[in-house]
């Protein structure tokens, strides 16, 4: 077994739409009224409006979305932060170095709650 995708459910899949695709610049692979797919070369993200998964599981989804990351590799973190920011995206904290983790990093959220880790590797 492999895993493929991550999706996310979501109410408001235009206001995700434009935060993946508008500020974050992932590509859209699949486009339906209740769908949306991106591909980001390393892992598929799907937005999935969660009153459809509710009618097809026929069970209550959880609106809770504190406990889930995305990690978002990007070239240079500082430069992204920047230009995110200057867009009008709100971070939760600028970028700043986890050593331990050998990554830079800084987080937002996303429009659903979404926690968004920006990271670029810090050399050895």
């Amino acid at each position: 077994m492999k895993a493929t995708h991550l999706r996310w459910l979501v109410d408001d899949l235009e206001r995700m739409r434009i935060f993946y695709r508008d500020a974050l610049g992932f590509r859209e692979a699949t486009v339906t009224p209740t769908y949306i797919e991106y591909d980001t070369a390393g892992l598929r993200l799907g937005l999935f409006k969660r009153e459809q998964m509710e009618a097809v599981s026929g069970y209550r989804m959880n609106t809770s979305n504190s406990d889930s990351v995305l990690g978002v590799y990007c070239q240079d973190v500082d430069a992204e932060y920047r230009r995110l920011v200057t867009a009008g995206l709100e971070f939760l904290n600028p970028p700043h170095d986890q050593a331990v983790w050998r990554l830079r990093i800084a987080h937002l959220r996303d429009p659903a709650g979404h926690l968004v880790e920006l990271y670029t590797p810090i050399a050895a």
